[in-house]
């Protein structure tokens, strides 16, 4: 069974705007993503969480925590308040976010090599030009 690649990550669309709005309508039970890119540009982990609890002071609590953080977010922001200037944020459940989640992925995909310098490379190697002096 082949996967779809993704490419670039599924929440990018996803506005702080958005985010904001979807989050302060959470209620206890509901679901939210963590979204979780450190350590490079095409690495990506996330997980589905449900709210724990919410408070009149713009806070959320998740059943799950940050990679670096804990469990409790600003629902401002969705970024984590134990760890405010990190990476780890909280995301709205798309269809692609849970798709992504749900087969426990953790890079993006990278697009296949195509192009005009793709060819020439390959030309170059097939000819046993390259690195020749």
């Amino acid at each position: 069974m082949t996967r779809e690649p993704f490419y670039e990550d599924p929440a990018l669309d996803q506005s702080v705007e958005e985010i904001e709005a979807f989050l302060r309508s959470r209620v206890v039970g509901d679901e939210v993503a963590i979204h979780n890119p450190q350590g490079g540009l095409r690495l990506l982990s996330i997980e589905l969480a449900k709210v724990t609890e919410v408070r009149a002071r713009g806070r959320l609590w998740t059943d799950k925590s940050a990679h670096y953080g804990d469990n409790r977010w600003f629902v401002k922001s969705g970024k984590n308040c134990g760890a405010p200037t990190g990476q780890s944020r909280l995301v709205m459940p798309t269809e692609d976010v849970r798709r992504y989640a749900t087969e426990r992925r953790f890079a993006l995909d990278s697009r296949p090599f195509t192009g005009e310098r793709a060819q020439e490379i390959l030309a170059e190697g097939e000819g046993g030009t390259r690195g020749s002096k």
